[in-house]
Protein backbone atom coordinates (compact mmCIF):
# COMPACT_ATOMS: atom_id res chain seq x y z
CA UNK A 1 0.00 0.00 0.00
CA UNK A 2 1.41 3.19 -0.72
CA UNK A 3 0.94 6.41 0.99
CA UNK A 4 0.68 9.30 -0.94
CA UNK A 5 0.29 12.75 1.08
CA UNK A 6 -0.77 15.98 -0.02
CA UNK A 7 1.70 17.85 -1.03
CA UNK A 8 2.95 20.52 1.29
CA UNK A 9 6.46 23.25 1.85
CA UNK A 10 7.56 20.96 4.62
CA UNK A 11 6.81 17.41 3.06
CA UNK A 12 8.47 18.51 0.01
CA UNK A 13 11.64 19.46 1.25
CA UNK A 14 11.34 15.89 3.42
CA UNK A 15 10.86 14.58 -0.11
CA UNK A 16 13.46 15.75 -2.16
CA UNK A 17 15.68 14.63 0.78
CA UNK A 18 14.48 11.22 0.86
CA UNK A 19 14.67 10.78 -3.02
CA UNK A 20 18.51 12.80 -3.02
CA UNK A 21 18.93 9.73 -0.52
CA UNK A 22 17.73 7.06 -2.39
CA UNK A 23 19.76 8.37 -5.59
CA UNK A 24 22.87 8.30 -4.03
CA UNK A 25 22.17 4.40 -2.61
CA UNK A 26 21.45 3.91 -6.03
CA UNK A 27 25.04 5.16 -6.95
CA UNK A 28 26.41 3.32 -4.48
CA UNK A 29 25.30 0.15 -4.97
CA UNK A 30 25.12 0.60 -8.93
CA UNK A 31 28.71 1.98 -8.72
CA UNK A 32 30.51 -0.99 -7.25
CA UNK A 33 29.47 -3.64 -9.89
CA UNK A 34 32.79 -2.19 -12.21
CA UNK A 35 34.61 0.80 -9.85
CA UNK A 36 37.03 -2.26 -9.05
CA UNK A 37 37.36 -3.65 -12.66
CA UNK A 38 40.45 -0.88 -12.86
CA UNK A 39 41.72 -1.88 -9.71
CA UNK A 40 42.40 -5.83 -10.05
CA UNK A 41 45.57 -5.59 -11.24
CA UNK A 42 46.88 -3.40 -7.94
CA UNK A 43 44.39 -6.04 -5.81
CA UNK A 44 46.17 -8.96 -7.27
CA UNK A 45 49.44 -7.73 -6.65
CA UNK A 46 48.30 -6.51 -3.09
CA UNK A 47 47.06 -10.09 -2.14
CA UNK A 48 49.42 -12.13 -4.03
CA UNK A 49 46.84 -13.64 -6.20
CA UNK A 50 45.89 -12.68 -9.50
CA UNK A 51 44.65 -16.17 -11.06
CA UNK A 52 41.12 -15.53 -8.57
CA UNK A 53 40.49 -11.73 -9.57
CA UNK A 54 37.60 -12.18 -11.63
CA UNK A 55 35.33 -13.42 -8.57
CA UNK A 56 35.95 -10.03 -7.02
CA UNK A 57 34.00 -8.82 -9.49
CA UNK A 58 31.55 -11.83 -10.39
CA UNK A 59 30.88 -12.57 -6.67
CA UNK A 60 29.48 -9.22 -6.39
CA UNK A 61 27.20 -9.26 -9.72
CA UNK A 62 26.21 -13.36 -8.55
CA UNK A 63 24.93 -12.25 -5.52
CA UNK A 64 22.92 -8.89 -7.02
CA UNK A 65 21.34 -11.36 -8.88
CA UNK A 66 20.08 -13.69 -6.80
CA UNK A 67 18.99 -11.66 -3.84
CA UNK A 68 16.58 -9.33 -5.77
CA UNK A 69 13.56 -11.77 -5.23
CA UNK A 70 14.04 -12.25 -1.02
CA UNK A 71 14.45 -8.47 -0.90
CA UNK A 72 10.98 -7.99 -2.59
CA UNK A 73 9.31 -10.50 -0.20
CA UNK A 74 11.13 -9.35 3.04
CA UNK A 75 9.90 -5.89 1.92
CA UNK A 76 6.05 -6.54 0.82
CA UNK A 77 6.33 -8.41 4.66
CA UNK A 78 8.05 -5.74 6.79
CA UNK A 79 7.88 -3.09 5.00
CA UNK A 80 10.57 -1.14 2.53
CA UNK A 81 12.18 1.24 4.17
CA UNK A 82 13.75 -0.97 7.61
CA UNK A 83 14.85 -3.67 5.48
CA UNK A 84 16.57 -0.89 3.12
CA UNK A 85 18.50 0.45 5.91
CA UNK A 86 19.23 -2.65 7.17
CA UNK A 87 20.61 -3.59 3.51
CA UNK A 88 22.66 -0.05 3.87
CA UNK A 89 24.15 -1.08 7.15
CA UNK A 90 25.40 -4.15 5.53
CA UNK A 91 26.60 -2.68 2.52
CA UNK A 92 28.79 -0.58 4.97
CA UNK A 93 30.18 -3.29 7.42
CA UNK A 94 31.05 -5.70 4.24
CA UNK A 95 32.21 -2.68 2.50
CA UNK A 96 34.66 -2.03 5.24
CA UNK A 97 35.72 -5.65 5.54
CA UNK A 98 36.70 -5.40 1.70
CA UNK A 99 38.88 -2.55 2.72
CA UNK A 100 40.63 -4.75 5.73
CA UNK A 101 40.97 -8.36 3.20
CA UNK A 102 44.09 -10.08 3.89
CA UNK A 103 43.66 -12.71 1.18
CA UNK A 104 41.60 -13.17 -1.94
CA UNK A 105 39.34 -15.73 -0.83
CA UNK A 106 38.24 -13.54 2.14
CA UNK A 107 38.08 -10.42 -0.08
CA UNK A 108 35.60 -12.91 -2.79
CA UNK A 109 33.22 -13.72 0.30
CA UNK A 110 32.99 -10.28 1.58
CA UNK A 111 32.16 -9.14 -2.31
CA UNK A 112 29.67 -11.84 -2.39
CA UNK A 113 28.22 -10.29 1.12
CA UNK A 114 28.80 -6.73 -0.38
CA UNK A 115 26.17 -7.57 -3.54
CA UNK A 116 23.61 -9.19 -1.68
CA UNK A 117 23.51 -6.15 0.31
CA UNK A 118 24.01 -3.87 -3.00
CA UNK A 119 21.22 -6.09 -4.82
CA UNK A 120 18.78 -5.22 -2.33
CA UNK A 121 19.37 -1.70 -2.23
CA UNK A 122 18.90 -1.20 -6.00
CA UNK A 123 15.62 -3.27 -5.57
CA UNK A 124 14.43 -1.49 -2.20
CA UNK A 125 15.42 1.77 -3.76
CA UNK A 126 12.79 1.75 -7.03
CA UNK A 127 10.27 0.49 -4.30
CA UNK A 128 10.23 2.91 -2.12
CA UNK A 129 10.70 5.58 -4.50
CA UNK A 130 6.72 4.54 -6.19
CA UNK A 131 5.53 5.29 -2.67
CA UNK A 132 6.94 8.89 -2.35
CA UNK A 133 4.95 9.80 -5.56
CA UNK A 134 1.57 9.71 -6.82
CA UNK A 135 0.85 7.05 -9.81
CA UNK A 136 0.98 10.17 -12.45
CA UNK A 137 4.40 11.62 -11.07
CA UNK A 138 6.00 8.07 -10.68
CA UNK A 139 7.34 8.28 -14.56
CA UNK A 140 9.55 10.86 -13.93
CA UNK A 141 10.98 9.73 -10.69
CA UNK A 142 11.82 6.56 -11.75
CA UNK A 143 13.56 8.27 -14.59
CA UNK A 144 15.65 9.97 -12.61
CA UNK A 145 16.71 6.73 -11.16
CA UNK A 146 17.59 5.33 -14.44
CA UNK A 147 19.36 8.44 -15.12
CA UNK A 148 21.77 8.06 -11.63
CA UNK A 149 22.30 4.41 -12.67
CA UNK A 150 23.91 5.27 -16.36
CA UNK A 151 25.89 8.00 -14.26
CA UNK A 152 27.23 5.28 -11.97
CA UNK A 153 28.55 3.26 -15.11
CA UNK A 154 30.08 6.23 -16.33
CA UNK A 155 31.88 7.73 -13.54
CA UNK A 156 32.50 4.54 -11.58
CA UNK A 157 35.94 3.54 -13.02
CA UNK A 158 37.14 6.99 -13.09
CA UNK A 159 36.32 7.92 -9.32
CA UNK A 160 37.43 4.21 -8.54
CA UNK A 161 41.06 5.13 -10.07
CA UNK A 162 41.06 8.57 -8.72
CA UNK A 163 40.45 7.75 -5.74
CA UNK A 164 43.12 4.82 -5.31
CA UNK A 165 45.71 6.92 -6.96
CA UNK A 166 45.76 9.32 -4.14
CA UNK A 167 44.63 7.09 -0.95
CA UNK A 168 44.86 3.36 -2.25
CA UNK A 169 42.94 0.67 -3.38
CA UNK A 170 41.00 -0.47 -0.19
CA UNK A 171 39.96 3.14 0.39
CA UNK A 172 37.32 2.86 -2.33
CA UNK A 173 35.55 0.09 -0.25
CA UNK A 174 36.37 1.87 3.24
CA UNK A 175 34.90 5.58 1.68
CA UNK A 176 31.36 3.29 1.45
CA UNK A 177 30.97 2.95 5.37
CA UNK A 178 30.54 6.65 6.47
CA UNK A 179 28.32 7.11 3.38
CA UNK A 180 26.09 4.15 4.32
CA UNK A 181 25.71 5.48 7.39
CA UNK A 182 24.60 8.80 6.57
CA UNK A 183 22.38 7.51 4.30
CA UNK A 184 20.87 5.44 7.10
CA UNK A 185 20.34 8.78 9.04
CA UNK A 186 18.58 10.66 6.16
CA UNK A 187 15.96 7.35 5.48
CA UNK A 188 14.37 7.50 9.36
CA UNK A 189 12.50 10.34 8.68
CA UNK A 190 11.10 8.56 5.30
CA UNK A 191 7.59 7.65 5.68
CA UNK A 192 7.64 3.64 4.64
CA UNK A 193 5.22 2.35 1.97
CA UNK A 194 3.30 -0.43 4.63
CA UNK A 195 1.52 1.29 7.44
CA UNK A 196 3.01 -0.04 10.64
CA UNK A 197 -0.38 -1.20 12.18
CA UNK A 198 -0.85 -3.13 8.78
CA UNK A 199 -1.35 -6.68 8.95
CA UNK A 200 1.63 -9.03 8.07
CA UNK A 201 0.80 -10.53 4.64
CA UNK A 202 1.27 -14.29 4.64
CA UNK A 203 4.70 -16.09 3.89
CA UNK A 204 5.07 -16.57 -0.21
CA UNK A 205 7.57 -18.22 -2.29
CA UNK A 206 9.96 -15.72 -3.30
CA UNK A 207 9.84 -17.26 -6.79
CA UNK A 208 7.27 -18.61 -9.10
CA UNK A 209 7.93 -21.81 -10.52
CA UNK A 210 4.73 -21.98 -12.71
CA UNK A 211 5.15 -18.76 -14.04
CA UNK A 212 9.16 -20.01 -14.81
CA UNK A 213 7.83 -23.00 -16.49
CA UNK A 214 5.80 -21.28 -18.73
CA UNK A 215 8.46 -18.26 -19.36
CA UNK A 216 10.83 -21.54 -20.60
CA UNK A 217 8.45 -23.08 -22.53
CA UNK A 218 7.16 -20.00 -24.29
CA UNK A 219 11.07 -19.44 -25.26
CA UNK A 220 11.47 -23.06 -26.77
CA UNK A 221 8.21 -22.42 -28.58
CA UNK A 222 9.01 -19.12 -30.16
CA UNK A 223 12.66 -19.39 -31.50
CA UNK A 224 13.34 -15.51 -32.29
CA UNK A 225 12.09 -15.50 -28.10
CA UNK A 226 14.68 -17.79 -27.23
CA UNK A 227 16.88 -15.96 -29.57
CA UNK A 228 16.46 -12.38 -27.76
CA UNK A 229 17.43 -14.04 -24.48
CA UNK A 230 20.62 -15.63 -25.98
CA UNK A 231 21.52 -12.14 -27.21
CA UNK A 232 21.26 -11.05 -24.03
CA UNK A 233 23.17 -13.25 -22.64
CA UNK A 234 26.14 -13.10 -25.12
CA UNK A 235 26.15 -9.46 -25.33
CA UNK A 236 26.66 -9.14 -21.28
CA UNK A 237 29.01 -11.88 -21.72
CA UNK A 238 31.14 -10.25 -23.83
CA UNK A 239 31.25 -6.59 -22.12
CA UNK A 240 31.60 -7.49 -18.82
CA UNK A 241 34.43 -9.87 -19.71
CA UNK A 242 36.31 -7.16 -21.89
CA UNK A 243 36.28 -4.68 -18.93
CA UNK A 244 37.75 -7.13 -16.35
CA UNK A 245 40.75 -7.87 -18.96
CA UNK A 246 41.33 -3.95 -20.08
CA UNK A 247 42.95 -2.80 -17.40
CA UNK A 248 45.48 -5.97 -17.37
CA UNK A 249 45.57 -5.95 -20.79
CA UNK A 250 46.29 -1.78 -21.15
CA UNK A 251 49.07 -2.44 -18.07
CA UNK A 252 50.27 -5.60 -19.80
CA UNK A 253 51.10 -3.76 -23.76
CA UNK A 254 50.49 -0.28 -23.51
CA UNK A 255 51.22 1.62 -19.38
CA UNK A 256 50.47 1.32 -16.02
CA UNK A 257 48.49 4.62 -15.69
CA UNK A 258 44.81 3.59 -14.72
CA UNK A 259 43.56 6.32 -15.92
CA UNK A 260 43.73 5.10 -19.04
CA UNK A 261 42.15 1.65 -18.25
CA UNK A 262 39.15 3.89 -16.66
CA UNK A 263 38.71 6.50 -19.63
CA UNK A 264 38.44 3.34 -22.18
CA UNK A 265 35.77 1.33 -19.79
CA UNK A 266 33.98 4.63 -19.54
CA UNK A 267 34.39 4.83 -23.62
CA UNK A 268 32.50 1.68 -23.87
CA UNK A 269 29.65 2.81 -20.98
CA UNK A 270 29.08 5.92 -23.37
CA UNK A 271 28.81 3.70 -26.84
CA UNK A 272 26.30 1.96 -24.39
CA UNK A 273 24.02 4.23 -23.71
CA UNK A 274 24.91 5.68 -26.93
CA UNK A 275 23.71 3.14 -28.70
CA UNK A 276 20.51 2.44 -26.38
CA UNK A 277 19.30 5.45 -27.13
CA UNK A 278 20.13 5.02 -31.20
CA UNK A 279 18.06 1.93 -30.93
CA UNK A 280 15.67 3.20 -29.25
CA UNK A 281 14.82 5.60 -31.23
CA UNK A 282 14.79 4.04 -34.53
CA UNK A 283 13.63 0.93 -33.98
CA UNK A 284 10.36 0.84 -35.01
CA UNK A 285 11.59 1.55 -38.43
CA UNK A 286 14.83 -0.69 -38.91
CA UNK A 287 13.03 -3.90 -37.40
CA UNK A 288 14.81 -5.97 -34.40
CA UNK A 289 16.67 -8.35 -36.93
CA UNK A 290 18.89 -5.00 -38.38
CA UNK A 291 19.98 -3.24 -35.43
CA UNK A 292 20.60 -6.90 -33.67
CA UNK A 293 23.08 -8.02 -36.31
CA UNK A 294 24.50 -4.59 -36.85
CA UNK A 295 25.40 -4.87 -32.83
CA UNK A 296 26.89 -8.28 -33.37
CA UNK A 297 28.94 -6.83 -36.56
CA UNK A 298 30.22 -4.22 -34.30
CA UNK A 299 30.98 -6.44 -31.24
CA UNK A 300 32.92 -9.03 -33.67
CA UNK A 301 35.02 -5.85 -35.22
CA UNK A 302 35.87 -4.47 -31.69
CA UNK A 303 37.00 -8.00 -30.09
CA UNK A 304 38.55 -8.59 -33.45
CA UNK A 305 40.87 -5.07 -33.40
CA UNK A 306 41.81 -6.08 -29.72
CA UNK A 307 43.08 -9.36 -30.75
CA UNK A 308 44.45 -9.23 -33.99
CA UNK A 309 46.79 -6.21 -32.29
CA UNK A 310 48.28 -8.29 -29.46
CA UNK A 311 50.52 -6.72 -26.93
CA UNK A 312 51.22 -3.82 -29.26
CA UNK A 313 47.67 -2.51 -29.39
CA UNK A 314 47.96 1.46 -28.82
CA UNK A 315 45.79 3.68 -27.56
CA UNK A 316 43.63 4.88 -30.02
CA UNK A 317 43.01 1.11 -31.56
CA UNK A 318 42.05 0.47 -27.94
CA UNK A 319 39.34 3.72 -27.43
CA UNK A 320 38.14 2.69 -31.11
CA UNK A 321 37.68 -1.16 -30.25
CA UNK A 322 35.72 -0.13 -27.31
CA UNK A 323 33.41 2.23 -28.47
CA UNK A 324 32.24 -0.36 -31.44
CA UNK A 325 31.90 -3.17 -28.38
CA UNK A 326 30.10 -0.72 -26.24
CA UNK A 327 27.85 0.81 -29.05
CA UNK A 328 26.77 -2.41 -30.35
CA UNK A 329 25.57 -4.30 -27.11
CA UNK A 330 23.61 -0.83 -27.00
CA UNK A 331 21.81 -2.34 -30.05
CA UNK A 332 21.99 -5.94 -29.17
CA UNK A 333 20.37 -5.39 -25.64
CA UNK A 334 17.66 -2.52 -26.57
CA UNK A 335 16.36 -5.15 -29.83
CA UNK A 336 16.79 -8.06 -27.46
CA UNK A 337 14.15 -6.56 -24.73
CA UNK A 338 11.96 -4.91 -26.87
CA UNK A 339 11.31 -7.71 -28.69
CA UNK A 340 10.73 -10.04 -25.42
CA UNK A 341 8.33 -7.06 -24.35
CA UNK A 342 6.16 -6.57 -26.97
CA UNK A 343 5.80 -10.37 -27.37
CA UNK A 344 4.55 -10.70 -23.98
CA UNK A 345 0.84 -10.43 -22.92
CA UNK A 346 0.35 -7.76 -20.04
CA UNK A 347 0.55 -10.62 -17.11
CA UNK A 348 3.82 -11.88 -18.80
CA UNK A 349 5.48 -8.61 -18.54
CA UNK A 350 6.95 -8.96 -15.58
CA UNK A 351 8.78 -11.99 -16.20
CA UNK A 352 9.91 -11.48 -19.42
CA UNK A 353 11.30 -8.11 -17.83
CA UNK A 354 13.13 -9.68 -15.26
CA UNK A 355 14.14 -12.74 -17.74
CA UNK A 356 16.42 -10.80 -19.82
CA UNK A 357 17.35 -8.88 -16.34
CA UNK A 358 18.98 -12.33 -14.75
CA UNK A 359 20.50 -13.23 -18.10
CA UNK A 360 22.32 -10.24 -17.96
CA UNK A 361 23.90 -10.72 -15.12
CA UNK A 362 24.35 -14.61 -15.66
CA UNK A 363 25.97 -13.44 -18.65
CA UNK A 364 27.86 -11.22 -17.09
CA UNK A 365 29.53 -13.47 -14.25
CA UNK A 366 30.00 -15.93 -17.03
CA UNK A 367 31.93 -13.89 -19.83
CA UNK A 368 34.30 -12.51 -16.57
CA UNK A 369 35.57 -15.60 -15.63
CA UNK A 370 35.70 -17.46 -19.16
CA UNK A 371 37.79 -14.60 -20.72
CA UNK A 372 39.86 -14.41 -17.27
CA UNK A 373 40.67 -18.09 -17.40
CA UNK A 374 41.39 -18.06 -20.77
CA UNK A 375 43.82 -15.49 -20.84
CA UNK A 376 45.44 -16.70 -17.31
CA UNK A 377 46.07 -20.12 -19.09
CA UNK A 378 47.95 -18.66 -21.70
CA UNK A 379 49.75 -15.67 -19.75
CA UNK A 380 53.13 -17.37 -20.39
CA UNK A 381 52.76 -16.98 -24.20
CA UNK A 382 54.75 -13.34 -25.44
CA UNK A 383 51.31 -11.56 -25.48
CA UNK A 384 50.46 -12.57 -21.85
CA UNK A 385 47.39 -14.74 -23.50
CA UNK A 386 45.35 -11.78 -24.00
CA UNK A 387 45.22 -12.78 -28.02
CA UNK A 388 43.69 -16.26 -26.87
CA UNK A 389 40.97 -14.32 -24.69
CA UNK A 390 40.07 -11.68 -27.32
CA UNK A 391 39.84 -14.46 -30.29
CA UNK A 392 37.62 -16.69 -28.02
CA UNK A 393 35.36 -13.96 -27.51
CA UNK A 394 35.50 -13.07 -31.87
CA UNK A 395 34.84 -16.99 -32.09
CA UNK A 396 32.02 -16.99 -29.87
CA UNK A 397 30.33 -13.88 -31.18
CA UNK A 398 30.31 -14.88 -34.74
CA UNK A 399 27.76 -17.64 -34.50
CA UNK A 400 25.94 -14.74 -32.59
CA UNK A 401 24.91 -13.21 -35.51
CA UNK A 402 22.86 -16.16 -36.91
CA UNK A 403 20.86 -15.59 -33.91
CA UNK A 404 20.38 -12.17 -34.35
CA UNK A 405 19.03 -13.04 -38.00
CA UNK A 406 15.99 -14.73 -36.00
CA UNK A 407 14.76 -11.94 -35.02
CA UNK A 408 11.75 -10.84 -36.69
CA UNK A 409 12.84 -7.94 -39.56
CA UNK A 410 10.26 -5.74 -38.33
CA UNK A 411 9.10 -3.66 -35.36
CA UNK A 412 6.23 -5.83 -33.36
CA UNK A 413 3.92 -3.83 -31.14
CA UNK A 414 2.89 -4.45 -27.97
CA UNK A 415 0.51 -7.51 -27.52
CA UNK A 416 -2.97 -6.51 -25.38
CA UNK A 417 -3.23 -7.19 -21.81
CA UNK A 418 -5.47 -10.20 -22.92
CA UNK A 419 -4.04 -11.04 -26.32
CA UNK A 420 -2.92 -14.70 -27.21
CA UNK A 421 0.82 -15.70 -26.26
CA UNK A 422 2.20 -15.16 -29.76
Amino acid sequence: MSIVLPETKARGSARRWAVAALAFSLFLAAMDSTVVAVLLPDIGHALGDTTQRAWVMSAYLLAVMLCAPPAGHLADRYGTRPILTYALGLFGIASAGCGLATGMHGLIALRALQGIAGGSIIVLDYTLLGSLFAPHERAKAQGLLSLVWGLAALTGPAIGASVSAAFGWRSVFWINLPLALALMLLLRGVRDNVPAAAPRAPRQPCLSWPSSRKLIAGAVEHRDLLAAFALSFLSSAALYGTVVLLPFYIRFGVETSPYLAAGTITLAAIGWSTGSAVCGHLLNRGGYRRFAALGIVMMISGAALLALEGRHTDTITIWVAMSLLGFGVGFVATASLVLAQNQATGEQLGSRTAAIQFLRNLGAAIGINTLTAVQIGQRARPDGGFHAAFTMLVLTLTPALGLALLLPGRYLEAKPPNGPSR
